[in-house]
């Protein structure tokens, strides 16, 4: 997790400034979620804009993310356990370019409700690389 939440992942400010897409971002959004809870809207896409959403955990068992464009189109990305448990991070970068119009909203699926994620979008413009 980032260390702005208590973890030993980089900062939110580390990791806004160091992604591989030098494009200026339109905004940023970071949501935490919990597994059981109900969907979390992340963000309104317009037509002239895309997403990529990553999501951080420090879950030592497996669980699911469940991505949904609209309410109708859902895709579920499978997470494995951290080798290091509570003390390592894990980090995937589940959805790039995905573009508008749009909702996002996720939820996740874990077999403890101890686990914490926070997933982070970042918004660019669609003519962006």
């Amino acid at each position: 997790l980032l260390t702005d939440y208590g973890g030993d992942g980089p900062s939110f400010e580390q990791l806004a400034h160091s992604t591989e897409n030098k494009t200026a971002s339109i905004r940023q959004v970071a949501e935490h979620i919990k597994p059981g809870g109900k969907a979390v809207r992340l963000v309104e896409l317009s037509s002239d804009e895309k997403a990529n959403v990553r999501v951080y955990t420090r879950s030592a068992s497996d669980s699911e993310i469940t991505l949904s464009k609209d309410a109708t189109t859902s895709t579920v990305f499978g997470l494995k356990a951290t080798d290091g448990g509570s003390s390592a991070f894990y980090c995937t970068e589940i959805v790039k370019d995905e573009s508008g119009p749009g909702k996002l909203q996720v939820e996740a699926k874990s077999s403890t409700c101890a686990a914490l994620f926070l997933v982070h979008v970042e918004v660019l413009p669609i003519n962006s690389r």
